[in-house]
């Protein structure tokens, strides 16, 4: 299926083509094709017009642009090739199995709802997703620092884990010297400890929310796909 068929995104821009003539083809020329054609030129894409190469071209054109017209136009021996002017659609989409369940980061009107309401996650991430220099901080039930989804984006308290991130072994020591032992991934204030251990499950859906990792092939997405939580 060739891409005027589409109907879903347009494949290139309407009423706009991409004409590359060949080598030695004069202004005089050019200006004979377009009438010839019913093309206008709407701009010289040629970045250096002192070369030899072809001179390249963007053109509209007023009738439907079909394959028809463009085996036309580079039947022609003033043409070395025309096209569409294509558009290019960037959408940095993950990999994990339950971001399609994710209606408020990308509605597709899956759950009934209004397709496009949404926080435009898709659109956002191909501008960044996230930043290890980002820490946000859950004041909730706690989070599950053991969670396959979380546990490589948790902040570590590296003044209380001097073995270094990933290593952290309960000494039952305060080592920062802030009142609380082993506080490796932040504090209980209720408890008044170090342990952050979920015991309800709302804290991790909300830390889920903000930066489970994203694109690695496993359960849900969160907003920041890099963060330290």
């Amino acid at each position: 299926m060739t891409v005027f068929g589409q109907d879903e995104q347009p494949a290139f821009v309407p009423g706009q083509l991409i004409i590359a003539f060949r080598p030695g083809v004069t202004n005089d020329q050019i200006a004979d094709f377009y009438t010839e054609y019913g093309l206008t030129e709407k701009e010289d894409l040629d970045s250096d017009p002192d070369d030899n190469d072809e001179e390249q071209k963007l053109a509209t054109v007023q009738i439907q642009i079909n394959q028809d017209l463009i085996d036309q136009l580079e039947s022609d021996p003033r043409v070395k090739y025309a096209e569409p002017n294509y558009m290019l659609y960037v959408s940095k989409t993950p990999t994990d199995p339950e971001f399609d369940k994710l209606w408020g980061m990308h509605n597709t009107g899956q759950t009934g709802g209004a397709a496009g309401a949404d926080i435009s996650a898709v659109e956002a991430w191909d501008v960044a997703t996230g930043s290890k220099d980002v820490v946000v901080a859950v004041i909730d039930t706690g989070v599950d620092y053991t969670h396959e989804d979380l546990a490589a984006n948790m902040w570590v308290n590296d003044k209380e884990c001097p073995q270094g991130y990933g290593k952290c072994e309960a000494d039952g020591k305060d080592d920062d010297g802030n009142g609380y032992i082993d506080d490796f991934y932040g504090v209980n204030t209720i408890n008044d400890t170090g342990e952050i251990m979920d015991d309800y499950g709302h804290g991790t859906h909300v830390a889920g929310t903000i930066g489970a990792i994203g694109n690695n092939s496993t359960g849900v997405v969160g907003v920041n796909w890099n963060v330290r939580i």
